[in-house]
């Protein structure tokens, strides 16, 4: 036995509805069991209808988050961050620059001043070549007053010479001590000469020194770091400096900086 789709009451078997619902076609007696439910006609089967689908609840929309005092306060200090430290490295490659340009100064004076010694030491070798010259001539000279100075005591000795050649002869003699007296004079002058340059050869050396040792400490300290993308920090006069686009560091800023030495000039 199946029971009624409709009022779900018992009913026969083959059978849709139950005589409550509607199969015979005259009043039904009402039940007073259940609630008073509408009849349907007869023959007719009442499809159940479906229930529509609710609509599915709206989310509410986000609203954006505002922005907060906290966030514009660190971006503000960001920013003032960021111009300080702009500032310090404008600086520091002005600096950098400076020491650059010095550097580059000093060691053009060190090349000028070994250029302007090596121009003093050929002038000094030269002075030197034309006194040992005049020395020679001077010597010469000597020799000859020496001989003239005998032929003279000859002379004298001699009766038989006229006083004609006894007078040629002193006359000779005194042009001969006149030359030399003014060879002697140009020796002295050149000894002087000698004296000035070899103190002006000193003062440069000296000078030389200096400078040397300054370019010996730019050598020991200072580094040139190129952009070129091998990490790599150089010496001045190592082949692989281009000297093109550098910076200078000292060598334990390079090496804080994770550069590393150049094989080719530390090597």
């Amino acid at each position: 036995m199946t029971t009624c789709i409709k009022c779900g009451r018992p009913v026969a078997d083959g059978e849709l509805f139950c005589a409550q619902c509607g199969l015979n076609p005259g009043e039904l007696e009402p039940d007073t069991e259940r609630p008073e439910r509408p009849v349907m006609p007869a023959g007719r089967m009442q499809k159940p209808q479906k229930a529509a689908p609710k609509p599915a609840p709206k989310k509410p929309e986000s609203t954006p988050a505002k922005p907060r005092a906290g966030f514009r306060a660190g971006f503000a200090v960001m920013c003032v961050l960021c111009a300080a430290l702009a500032g310090l490295l404008a600086w520091q490659f002005s600096t950098q620059a400076r020491q650059r340009v010095a550097l580059r100064v000093r060691e053009a004076e060190l090349d000028e001043r070994e250029h302007t010694m090596d121009d003093l030491q050929l002038e000094l070798e030269a002075r030197t070549a034309e006194l040992d010259e005049a020395n020679a001539q001077l010597t010469e000279q000597q020799k000859k007053i020496d001989s003239l100075q005998n032929t003279v005591n000859a002379a004298e000795s001699s009766m038989n010479q006229t006083q004609y050649d006894m007078t040629a002869q002193k006359a000779h003699m005194s042009e001969l001590e006149q030359e030399n007296a003014e060879l002697q004079a140009a020796a002295e002058e050149l000894a002087g000469s000698i004296r000035t340059l070899t103190e002006q050869n000193e003062a440069l050396a000296q000078t030389n020194g200096t400078l040397q040792k300054k370019a010996e400490f730019m050598d020991s300290y200072v580094v040139f770091v190129e952009d070129d993308g091998t990490g790599y920090f150089h010496k001045y006069d190592c082949p692989r400096f281009a000297q093109r686009s550098f910076w200078a560091y000292s060598r334990k800023l390079a090496e804080k900086n994770h550069y590393t030495p150049c094989p080719d000039c530390f090597g």
